[in-house]
């Protein structure tokens, strides 16, 4: 699916001390992600990118919206949802918990890898997890190629978020405008927020936008390529002992 060195994933985490933005890249899935090649400023030659349709363009803007709806609101019947294209796979990645991948090409968006994948529900308290319903956990769509023709704001426009996103600690941030670079080239620029709520908002949603350009040095007004797409729920971090914690207060309610 995924021509890439590795399957980790870089994923872009803030922590702001102060004045002062420091930057974590931790290997956990999201589609902060470069290769190999990208990160050591080996940027692809420009006869891998493209311009994107404007088909093309409607169909990512349409395929984002859906998911939004999807992860903020628990929209149901996201693997018959034309948006996304058409479902080719389903894969299970785990053993002792669920979390599934369902695979979908949309011939609209070419040169890209579209997954959804479900999680064990969080508001379910049982102990077997294994048991418990499967529901949206994240988003991704990655683009093999990246594109031109879709800006960052075009992005938030049509997801509709914040111009901040919220820490483990439950802290708000913000990002600059730019966005923040992810590698000592400045070649790779990742935009974060949370998505805002809604009236039908069940759950926070994340959001990583990935850009690509070719070297720090590029003149204002520069057109950068979008590489990749991830939103993904917020679910508080439960352990074993305090779902129990939590099963045991409900019951004695």
């Amino acid at each position: 699916m995924r021509t890439r060195v590795n399957s980790m994933r870089l994923r872009m985490q803030l922590i702001n001390s102060g004045t002062t933005l420091t930057i974590l890249l931790s290997s956990i899935p999201a589609f902060a992600q470069v290769t190999a090649s990208k990160i050591s400023g080996g940027l692809e030659s420009t006869a891998m990118d493209r311009k994107l349709t404007r088909s093309g363009k409607v169909a990512v803007l349409n395929a984002i919206d859906e998911a939004m709806k999807t992860l903020r609101d628990d929209a149901h019947g996201f693997e018959g949802n034309v948006a996304f294209g058409k479902f080719i796979d389903r894969r299970n990645l785990c053993e002792s918990m669920i979390c599934e991948k369902f695979i979908f090409s949309n011939k609209e968006i070419p040169n890209s890898d579209i997954e959804i994948e479900k999680r064990d529900d969080p508001l379910d308290l049982a102990d077997d997890r294994l048991n418990v319903s499967a529901v949206p956990y994240s988003f991704d769509l990655f683009f093999r190629k990246s594109v031109e023709g879709i800006s960052i704001d075009e992005i938030k426009q049509t997801i509709q978020v914040e111009d901040f996103w919220v820490d483990t600690a439950g802290k708000k941030n913000r990002l600059p405008a730019d966005g923040i670079q992810l590698t000592p080239t400045g070649t790779v620029i990742s935009y974060r927020y949370r998505a805002k709520e809604t009236q039908h908002s069940r759950f926070p949603v994340d959001v990583v936008v990935t850009y690509l350009r070719w070297s720090r040095t590029d003149p204002p007004g520069t057109v950068q390529r979008l590489e990749s797409i991830y939103l993904s729920r917020d679910y508080p971090y439960l352990t074993p002992e305090m779902r129990k914690n939590k099963r045991e207060a409900q019951q004695s309610r």
